[in-house]
């Protein structure tokens, strides 16, 4: 068997308001929020591949004498004949693509740390091959989530929460055959 993984995860920003800074004075200290609203674009596409192939070979042989009584003779058998098992390569393989797009507004104080909430438009679509057949499926849903980001420098960190996750379109396919291109009868 050979197997190999392939994982591409991005986010991209497309616009983004910043708006004017909210600064509350509590007492003699200012405190600054700072609003944004953002149109992001979150892409994860994930690709695992596997090869199989074998090849098998069953022989039996016997060489020796043999004395049957009268006189010796010679054993020389190959019974049953030699065979043989060959699998053609086979690929089994996985693919699963996610695109969320959509809305973030967040509130951070000082621009650093603070709530934010989105609502994004989600398409989903995994896919199987194996020998066999193949099965794909395609989900388009409407998703929010709200949590607490915090960003200083080089540190970034995220604890969301799932508001709702809406399925509008659902679809699929499975078990649909694949046909052979190309078969090994004999070596």
């Amino acid at each position: 068997d050979v197997s190999s993984d392939i994982s591409l995860k991005e986010e991209i920003t497309f616009a983004k308001i910043t708006f004017t800074p909210w600064t509350i004075f509590i007492g003699p200290v200012p405190v600054v929020f700072v609003p944004k609203v953002e149109l992001v674009l979150h892409s994860d596409l994930s690709i695992t591949g596997t090869v199989q192939s074998y090849a098998t070979q069953n022989y039996s042989r016997e060489i020796g004498l043999e004395y049957d009584g009268d006189e010796w003779s010679k054993i020389n058998s190959t019974d049953p004949a030699p065979g043989f098992t060959i699998q053609p390569a086979a690929l089994t393989d996985n693919a699963e693509y996610i695109v969320k797009v959509g809305p973030k507004a967040s509130l951070k104080l000082y621009g650093i740390a603070g709530p934010y909430i989105d609502l994004l438009l989600v398409s989903d679509l995994a896919a199987e091959k194996s020998p066999n057949g193949f099965n794909l499926d395609y989900d388009l849903n409407l998703e929010s989530n709200a949590g607490v980001e915090i960003d200083v420098l080089f540190f970034e960190l995220e604890k969301n929460f799932q508001l709702f996750d809406v399925n509008l379109v659902h679809q699929e396919l499975n078990d649909e055959p694949l046909y052979q291109s190309f078969s090994i009868q004999s070596p």
